[in-house]
């Protein structure tokens, strides 16, 4: 909290310079997703073992396999791709994975996939916050410092956009260590309900 160096008014052409790297970077990753997207198919059938990955993880995750828990859970924890990490982890245990490997697996993808959330908010922190007043910005860190472990945790626990708060966490430069111990506390017990409510059932 108290470090807050990284604040500060910022000059009209450092704004403008900015929100034109922030609009190019959008702008060319918005495009290599497109032609990603296009041209995936080829690209496998041309780059050598690139196909026996991604069938790797394509099968994986399709059977539901401790390793396929794992990919899904990444997949799933990147901020960009919702995902209904609940029910494929029921599904693990419906296909006779044990719970606590289950669980380690699971929630070892999803911490992997937040990190990853955080150093890209961390990464646009300085161009984000420039378009932003200071006051709103030192307003937005004393709430973090406050509520940010219990937002953190309700989050994870319930069926929210964590991966997002993550992002957003990493904009604000929060406290990475208490962001990851919140977010695995939360995972887990998620996972813990997840499991009591399917030897319940079954």
């Amino acid at each position: 909290m108290n470090d807050l160096r990284f604040i500060s008014f910022a000059p009209h052409r450092r704004k403008v310079k900015s929100f034109l790297w922030l609009l190019g970077s959008i702008i060319v990753l918005v495009a290599i997703g497109f032609l990603f997207t296009i041209f995936w198919y080829d690209v496998i059938e041309y780059i050598p073992g690139l196909s026996l990955i991604t069938n790797h993880i394509k099968n994986a995750i399709t059977d539901v396999s401790l390793i396929g828990l794992f990919y899904g859970n990444f997949i799933g924890g990147l901020f960009f791709i919702p995902s209904p990490d609940e029910l494929i982890f029921y599904y693990a245990l419906v296909k006779g994975n044990p719970f606590w490997l289950a669980i380690i697996f699971a929630a070892s993808g999803y911490m992997i996939a937040q990190v990853l959330n955080y150093s890209l908010g961390k990464k646009l922190s300085d161009p984000m916050l420039t378009f932003v007043s200071k006051e709103k910005v030192y307003k937005f860190r004393r709430m973090t410092h406050k509520y940010g472990a219990m937002a953190v945790f309700l989050f994870n626990v319930a069926p929210l956009p964590a991966p997002l708060l993550s992002l957003a966490l990493g904009i604000a430069k929060y406290n990475f260590s208490r962001l990851m111990l919140w977010t695995a506390l939360g995972k887990i017990i998620k996972y813990s309900v997840v499991c009591i409510f399917f030897f319940i059932v079954t």
